[in-house]
């Protein structure tokens, strides 16, 4: 398990995400990985090695702390790696701690009919160490992966709900239209 660092973190997000208001959560969520991202650059070992491992079939999401309130995972990408276009469902806060990522987030255009919609890019942009970036539902599309050739990227990935990895998301199909339904679960730590 990881150790003191990452529990003090956990306890400070988990009297964050239980702030007043959703907007408040996830500002105060945000600002508090940030200050966990900063301290584990400086070189401070925070996570158990377990959790940093690739997997070459996808990125890797290891469960890190859940409570009633979130759910914390570590997602390590290899290069070249990306996730589909999804949504959360929840509000999430997303923080890069090595490497770098990309997120290209989407707007909806239309809603044909419930297992069909027609998404439109809205704005791209590249992560480094340090940077974090907030999504809340309706403006939770997006994808994501590593944005190096040669690096493994790893973030920090913070949800509001107390089992993510249960939770039943979609994920679009942009050259169809099409949408299907997929719970992401986690993976298991060797």
């Amino acid at each position: 398990a990881p150790g003191g660092i990452f529990e003090a973190f956990a306890h400070d997000i988990d009297a964050a995400a239980s702030a007043p208001g959703e907007g408040a959560a996830i500002a105060a969520t945000a600002s508090r990985l940030r200050q966990f991202l900063d301290l584990a650059r400086t070189g401070v070992h925070t996570l158990d090695e377990r959790h940093l491992q690739p997997r070459h079939e996808g990125p890797a999401q290891y469960l890190l702390h859940s409570s009633v309130h979130i759910t914390i995972l570590s997602v390590v990408w290899t290069p070249g790696q990306r996730s589909p276009v999804h949504d959360h469902g929840c509000w999430a806060v997303i923080g890069v701690l090595q490497g770098s990522e990309f997120e290209t987030r989407f707007a909806r255009v239309s809603q044909l009919a419930s297992e069909r919609t027609i998404l439109s890019e809205s704005v791209t942009r590249v992560l480094g160490p340090g940077d974090v970036t907030s999504l809340k539902p309706p403006h939770d599309l997006h994808c994501a992966g590593n944005a190096g050739k040669r690096e493994i990227a790893i973030s920090i990935h913070i949800y509001g709900d107390a089992d993510f990895g249960s939770r039943i998301r979609r994920s679009y199909n942009l050259d169809h239209g099409t949408i299907a339904q997929f719970a992401s679960g986690y993976t298991k730590v060797e």
